[in-house]
């Protein structure tokens, strides 16, 4: 500043604006590069792998989770062609679509081999990445470890399998309904003696389609006092059902 102001007396008021300029255009490249490193941390401490895609389908750029969800180097995967990456064969023709601006996004689901013994699931997110201009020079690409939800939703499928097969090949009627009477579930020896399908009873109330009318008023006490946490945890309650052909069937309920 001692300068400018000393050639701004010797040359010219022009000078001092220059090196005024000068400053001041050094502080916003000094505040341009603490926003790029602060977005590159954040950008490589994402819990999500993220890839940069060109026009011709090469991997540009990636994160560091990227890298640990693939288990290969940086050096492996920049300019590679995204097939050379993932097996992505079935997926050839949506994907030339998506090149193609004719799709804005989709995801799709993969098995990797992350090495010879380890085997993960994927799921890959395909976006279009815009300019100020609104065109499409890039395509951002997201990766995520999805192996322990995947892995979750077969055992949990495996054990609702389990408890289906259980309940119906229960010689009685077993049911969960709300509290309100209504109908959540039933098994198969339910709808035998119901006489009626799973559609027909599902979402029906107890009370108002399945119990005999000088006993709805018993039972809608019982519901309203279920509701008040009058009733106990474990008690029998002898009911009855009518059904289309049989008439009433008196059975017990265990509560």
């Amino acid at each position: 500043s001692d300068i400018a102001m000393y050639h701004s007396k010797t040359i010219g008021k022009n000078t001092f604006s220059f090196y005024r300029k000068d400053i001041e255009t050094e502080k916003k490249e000094i505040n341009i590069r603490k926003l790029e490193t602060k977005f590159e941390s954040i950008f490589n401490n994402i819990p999500i792998g993220i890839l940069l895609l060109n026009k011709n389908k090469k991997i540009e750029f990636l994160n560091n989770r990227a890298t640990e969800i693939l288990s290969l180097e940086k050096d492996d995967i920049i300019q590679k062609d995204i097939f050379e990456i993932f097996d992505l064969k079935d997926l050839e023709n949506k994907i030339d679509e998506f090149f193609e601006k004719k799709l804005n996004s989709f995801y799709y689901e993969i098995e990797y081999l992350k090495s010879e013994k380890e085997k993960i699931y994927l799921r890959i997110n395909f976006y279009n990445f815009t300019d100020e201009d609104l065109k499409i020079d890039y395509y951002l690409t997201t990766i995520e470890d999805i192996t322990r939800e995947k892995l979750l939703n077969h055992d949990l499928r495996r054990e609702r399998e389990l408890l289906s097969n259980i309940l119906n090949n229960i010689e009685a009627i077993v049911t969960i309904e709300d509290l309100n009477g209504d109908l959540l579930y039933i098994n198969k020896k339910g709808l035998e003696i119901l006489e009626c399908s799973e559609n027909e009873a599902i979402g029906k109330n107890w009370v108002d389609f399945f119990t005999p009318e000088n006993y709805k008023e018993k039972m809608r006490n019982f519901y309203k006092d279920l509701k008040e946490g009058k009733i106990e945890e474990f008690r029998i309650h002898i009911n009855s059902i009518k059904t289309k052909y049989l008439g009433i069937v008196f059975f017990f309920n265990v509560w």
